[in-house]
């Protein structure tokens, strides 16, 4: 589980590839879904993708991405928790990265 939002981050893209998992902090929604999909795109094309580790000083490339998602702290459960269809290389999907249902943690 990523770390308790301490730091007032509400919304993270998560980057998993082969020996790694980045977490890439975010101030909305909008500029979450923003950064995730254009780096689908460019994964989808066998690019890295630049993004700005949550913890580091320094940002970071993240190369052959296996998945990308899309985290939310939810204050009613305690806990981040996906909030769109994650993105997967190996099993490419039209509704990837696309907000889950209203009552889907319900």
């Amino acid at each position: 589980m990523t770390n308790l939002p301490t730091d007032g981050v509400r919304w993270i893209v998560e980057y998993e590839g082969p020996g790694y998992c980045y977490s890439e902090p975010h101030p909305d929604k909008e500029s979450a879904y923003a950064k995730a999909r254009d780096a689908a795109r460019l994964a989808a094309a066998g690019e890295p993708v630049s993004c700005k580790a949550r913890f580091d000083s320094y940002g970071r490339d993240a190369k052959d991405l296996g998945r990308i998602s899309i985290r939310h702290w939810y204050e009613q459960f305690g806990e981040w928790r996906t909030h769109a269809r994650s993105w997967w290389d190996n099993k490419p999907s039209a509704d990837a990265l696309t907000p889950h249902p209203a009552d889907y943690w319900d």
